[in-house]
């Protein structure tokens, strides 16, 4: 009998324990639909984007944004004043905010508008009108007027509703919004498989190159992106080039910077002083122009994207370097090991450099040996550097300094002659005829290259630094050396 009572109390206990849970249940079922009622009555309902086939905000000011929906709700493009956006030049959490916030927005309080002059409160005409047309084609337009004392609300009104609603600053803020906060910052968002080729001009000197896509080696272990130069020279792109075109591709806005037309001189775009030209396979054409750096940044715009923006300067690596840093200048191309003679000519002088690499590929095995004439140039400083080297460095590290294809020089005179005998058997020589005291046309192999020589690649003396010799001071700076060395083959400058 005692079990059985304790068993009726436990079931009582359970039963009171339900009751009391299921009346805060309901109890909070009903403050809860209180407080929808409440946010329903405090509330404007627009419809649901799904039902949305365009989205339109039309400013006082003349402007028109219109926002384009697909069947799911998703925005596909926008336009803005007649030119159009897709969705991947848009800042696409921004442009759902604006459609979202005012689909459903929060209302202040409401009044009769029928004894109201509505033009009191800037909705005749408004400052914004937005016109939802569904995918039923029916439209709902909403009328955004003046803000409220201490700018906590805007007036507005629906079209078919009596009242004049005052709804909350959130609204002002997304319809006021500029279009630029539409954008994604992304300028272009594209990658080296969507471009044909890419041309570039510095209004300031004039300096300009064209390079254009060679395909990637998918059998190579690393995939190089490479660029052929067409202009001014045929050569491949350094990487410096690559690393430019890189941030080109991707470049994003650090900043858009509304700027009025009667204003762009004060940003150096009435005229630019970086132009790029981007050619896609797809058939399209982007133009980019940029300014010089102003405070760290540099101002632009683009063919696409009339909206001026910032970028810092530490975003466009090499933007300054000019062509013949951007593209493989050298005239020479070869490795130590690559060349058994060189031979040269300079100041009626003859002279020759032999180079042997051991097998083993170091140029420290004593079976690796540069000489000058014959005579010994592994010859070393206290800091370890070769003198031997610098002769081979001077050849090898000639550049370009430009070109002039135009020009038709005559094959005589020549103040230098240099000679490259490759250990595979081909030959390079070069014939350097004075242009003016300062430069030199290049012949290669008997014919004018189009190259312009720098007369330093001739005469300079880089000091103690044991690189950036021209190659007649090389070869003295190699022949002091061998005559002074000590008998450990070092020799410092005095």
């Amino acid at each position: 009998m005692g079990n059985l009572r304790k068993l009726k109390t436990l079931i009582f206990i359970l039963l009171a324990l339900l009751v009391v849970l299921g009346i805060v249940l309901v109890a909070k079922y009903i403050e809860k639909v209180k407080k929808q009622k409440e946010l329903d009555k405090n509330s404007i309902h627009l419809g649901l984007s799904t039902d949305v086939r365009e989205f339109s905000i039309e400013g006082k000011d003349g402007s028109l944004t219109q926002l384009h929906l697909d069947t799911h709700g998703q925005i596909t493009s926008v336009s803005h004043d007649g030119t159009d956006y897709v969705k991947e030049k848009l800042n696409l959490t921004e442009a759902q905010k604006v459609l979202e916030t005012t689909l459903f927005f929060q209302i202040n309080k409401s009044f009769d508008a029928s004894s109201q002059n509505i033009s009191d409160y800037g909705l005749s005409p408004s400052e914004y009108k937005v016109t939802i047309e569904k995918l039923d084609g029916t439209k709902t337009i909403l009328s955004l007027g003046a803000l409220t004392s201490g700018r906590t609300g805007v007036y507005a009104k629906v079209e078919g509703d009596d009242r004049i609603l005052v709804a909350d600053y959130t609204l002002y803020q997304v319809l006021s919004m500029p279009f630029e906060n539409y954008l994604s910052s992304y300028i272009f968002f594209m990658t080296k498989e969507d471009v044909e080729e890419v041309s570039f001009i510095r209004r300031s000197n004039g300096d300009a190159w064209t390079v254009k896509s060679v395909e990637d080696n998918e059998e190579s272990v690393i995939l190089e992106q490479k660029y052929e130069a067409t202009y001014p020279m045929k050569r491949e792109a350094t990487e410096k080039l690559v690393d430019l075109l890189n941030a080109i591709y991707m470049l994003q806005a650090t900043q858009y910077v509304p700027i009025a037309k009667e204003d762009m001189a004060s940003y150096g775009l009435d005229e630019p002083e970086y132009t790029f030209t981007i050619k896609l396979l797809d058939g399209q054409t982007h133009e980019l122009f940029l300014s010089k750096e102003l405070g760290g940044f540099y101002y632009g715009y683009t063919s696409s994207n009339p909206y001026t923006f910032k970028v810092d300067v530490q975003m466009i690596p090499g933007l300054n370097l000019s062509s013949f840093d951007l593209i493989d200048s050298k005239v020479v191309h070869a490795g130590l090991e690559e060349v058994r003679t060189i031979n040269f000519k300079v100041k009626d002088k003859e002279f020759n450099l032999e180079c042997n690499v051991a097998e083993s590929m170091d140029f420290m095995d004593q079976y690796t040996t540069i000489t000058l004439d014959g005579r010994n140039a592994k010859v070393f400083d206290s800091n370890g550097e070769c003198y031997g080297t610098l002769l081979f460095g001077a050849v090898v590290d000639m550049k370009v300094s430009r070109v002039d294809y135009s020009a038709t020089p005559e094959l005589k005179n020549e103040v230098a002659t240099i000679r490259v005998n490759y250990t595979d058997g081909d030959v390079l020589e070069l014939k350097l005829v004075p242009l003016s005291q300062e430069e030199y046309y290049c012949f290669i192999n008997g014919f004018y290259s189009g190259f312009i020589l720098d007369r330093s690649v001739l005469y300079k003396d880089n000091g103690r630094a044991m690189t950036g010799f021209g190659i007649w001071d090389a070869y003295l700076l190699i022949n002091e050396a061998i005559d002074n060395k000590d008998v450990d083959d070092i020799y410092d400058r005095p």
